[in-house]
């Protein structure tokens, strides 16, 4: 007798338990494809509004560093002692003043001389190229130092301004 008390618990009767946990698996699985598809759009559009704004900024940005500017000041380093076989030596120096004399957005050049000096040959192939464009030059800076070098500069402007550092 106790046994027919009890319901038995047989294929038939248990597919309601079937058909919500399949339901509940469905649900979750549905919850994340779309939080997946969720994540997806939010850096997709992330990564689109930042090409719109690289696109939108870049001709600002390009102007800024220099790239498409106009007009420009040129600024020449001379660094080291100035002597045939060195870094800072006339033949450069002199290419460096006729590109900026060259370039049509050069308004002027500053000729910034951090040298304690060298060859007077040297020296007096720049003076001679410097006097042949000395309406472009606006500034000549020198360290305290530079001895011959800026000294032989400074007398191939016409009216130099000249600032010693």
């Amino acid at each position: 007798m106790d046994n027919q008390n009890k319901p038995e618990v047989t294929r038939e009767s248990g597919w309601e338990r079937e058909v919500i946990e399949k339901l509940a698996l469905a649900a979750i699985t549905e919850q994340t494809r779309a939080r997946r598809w969720g994540v997806f759009f939010k850096s997709l559009m992330f990564v689109y509004l930042i090409a719109v704004f690289g696109v939108a900024m870049y001709p600002k940005l390009k102007q800024d560093i220099g790239v498409d500017s106009k007009d420009h000041t040129a600024v020449i380093d001379v660094v080291g002692m100035i002597a045939e076989g060195k870094d800072a030596n006339a033949d450069s120096i002199i290419e460096s003043l006729r590109n900026a004399v060259k370039d049509k957005h050069t308004k002027g050049i500053i000729l910034h001389a951090n040298s304690p000096g060298g060859s007077p040959v040297q020296s007096s192939y720049v003076y001679e190229e410097i006097r042949k464009i000395k309406k472009n030059i606006l500034s000549c800076r020198f360290m305290p130092w530079s001895a011959i070098f800026a000294h032989r500069v400074v007398t191939s402007l016409y009216r130099p301004a000249i600032r010693f550092l």
